[in-house]
């Protein structure tokens, strides 16, 4: 099931943070649009509704036999799965749930770079892997191809 969280602009509104958190979107977005990494350059950017105001988070289990569990954002407006991997070195990663890919027997390795640069100024990058994902009981699917993160920023919307 969908669990309602508080959302980001209602926490930074109360923290007195939020007009700093708009100055700093925009200024991601314009750095993002101009970016020249070569990391990002053969990868999209892709758009997105501006949903501070809205979020949702589902469980997902990543693995067999042994599921490890995570706690995602339902975003529509993104066709990309992806979810910390245990090489990640940020500290968030440190205080997130990670995959292990040792522990699944269903994990295979694709090893292929990948990064998505998102409509609010954030970033996410790691490299392709296969694994069975279970979004509920009755909904399981085999060996989806998703991103394993090794890198993610602005890192403070990631969830345990």
């Amino acid at each position: 099931p969908l669990k309602h969280i508080e959302t980001r602009r209602i926490r930074l509104m109360r923290e007195g943070k939020w007009e700093g958190h708009q100055r700093m979107k925009d200024a991601l977005r314009m750095k993002n649009v101009e970016s020249k990494e070569s990391h990002f350059r053969a990868v999209a950017i892709q758009g997105t509704n501006d949903y501070d105001g809205l979020e949702y988070v589902g469980n997902i289990t990543v693995g067999s036999p042994s599921a490890q569990l995570f706690s995602v954002i339902v975003d529509t407006g993104s066709s990309n799965l992806w979810v910390p991997d245990a090489s990640c070195e940020f500290f968030i990663c440190s205080i997130k749930n990670v995959h292990h890919s040792l522990k699944s027997s269903t994990y295979s390795k694709d090893g292929r770079p990948w990064g998505v640069l998102y409509g609010d100024g954030s970033a996410a990058n790691g490299f392709l892997g296969k694994d069975t994902v279970t979004v509920s009981p009755v909904l399981l699917i085999w060996l989806l191809h998703y991103g394993p993160s090794q890198q993610r920023w602005p890192l403070g919307n990631l969830r345990r």
